[in-house]
């Protein structure tokens, strides 16, 4: 599965839910100030990954959620490879979930956001993100 946001997350909020499962499954991606005061994406499911590279102005977020070897795109550069841990989706909610036992909403924009069943070839997801840079003229 791949999942596709484009958004801007207000910069006065600790904690930003971009999406959570819907039951009782584990699998939240939220923006979440570091001990530095630095937005960071976190990435909860079987365990917990940080990624840095959030900014406070629009972002285009593409992750591909796969077993073995998970990716996450920000703005088009490759931010994280690796293992995410493998947490079964159970339906989603966009802009709510849980951060650290505390119900928490998204605080900002969502432009677009796109759920794809599966991972997209290299070109399909650099193709993707171009148009998105160039509808919302990303740089």
């Amino acid at each position: 599965m791949s999942f596709l946001v484009v958004f801007k997350v207000n910069e006065t909020k600790n904690n930003n839910v971009l999406i959570d499962s819907k039951g009782n499954k584990k699998h939240t991606v939220s923006i979440e100030k570091n001990k530095d005061g630095i937005n960071e994406l976190v990435m909860r499911t079987a365990g917990e990954v940080y990624i840095m590279g959030i900014k406070s102005s629009l972002n285009i977020l593409y992750i591909e959620f796969n077993a073995k070897n998970s990716r996450v795109f920000t703005n088009g550069e490759l931010t994280y490879s690796g293992v995410i841990g493998t947490g079964e989706i159970d339906g989603l909610v966009i802009g709510r979930g849980i951060v650290k036992n505390n119900t928490v909403n998204f605080d900002g924009v969502i432009y677009e956001t796109g759920i794809i069943n599966n991972t997209l070839s290299d070109d399909a997801r650099i193709n993707l993100t171009n148009l998105m840079k160039q509808v919302y003229q990303v740089q």
